[in-house]
Parts: structure tokens; C-alpha cells; sequence
């Protein structure tokens, strides 16, 4: 047998008091879009949750019956966030556009920049 003490097999509970604290508050969001099929406020949700300065995100409509096209304006600093590495950003937005203008029958086009 031995002589020294065995350890017990469950580990000590935490202290209740980390409980008691209030819970921790998260930064303010941007409002997601309404219509789900609204591609002008998907790219304008998604745009102003990337960048640092929210006020100089814009983004403009314009098309006919069967085409779209939506140009992103963003303050000149933060182009290359929207754009992403090797434009991985821009292709996944264009990617959720590809979605939408399945379900609407109309092509979307995506412009980024001046």
C-alpha cells in the first residue's frame, strides 16, 4: 500500500463570484437588411460592418429591366479591405449576388471603387 495521499478525481468548482458579474456589452451593429432580396442593402450592411468609417461607405443602383449594376464607394484608404486578399472579399459579395439575381432573374454587377 502506499503512504502518500491519493488525489481526488474531480477538480475544484469554480468560485460562484464570476457569476454575479454583469455581462459583457458588444459594440453597436448595423441594422441587417429588411428584404433579403434587396441586393443594394445587402452590399451596403456587409460593406459598413467591414470598414472603420461606416459614414463613407455608398452605394448607388442603377440598371433597367433585366440587368443591375451596384457601385461601392468607400473612403480611398479602405478600398483594399472591401476588395479583400487577391479579392477573396469581393468575390464572396458577388457570390450572395449571384443568389439573388438567380431568385430575381436579373443580372447583378458589382463595381468597387471611384
Amino acid at each position: 500500500m502506499r503512504n502518500t495521499p491519493r488525489r481526488p478525481l474531480a477538480r475544484p468548482r469554480r468560485p460562484a463570484s464570476r457569476a454575479a458579474q454583469p455581462p459583457r456589452a458588444h459594440p453597436p451593429r448595423n441594422n441587417p437588411p429588411s428584404d433579403p432580396a434587396n441586393p443594394r442593402g445587402l452590399v451596403e450592411f456587409v460593406a459598413k460592418s467591414l470598414v472603420e468609417k461606416p459614414e463613407a461607405v455608398s452605394v448607388t443602383q442603377r440598371g433597367d429591366r433585366n440587368s443591375m449594376t451596384l457601385r461601392l464607394k468607400v473612403a480611398p484608404e479602405e478600398t483594399g479591405r472591401v476588395i479583400g486578399r487577391e479579392g477573396r472579399f469581393a468575390n464572396a459579395v458577388r457570390t450572395l449576388l449571384k443568389v439573388i439575381s438567380a431568385r430575381t432573374r436579373k443580372r447583378i454587377v458589382l463595381d468597387i471603387g471611384d
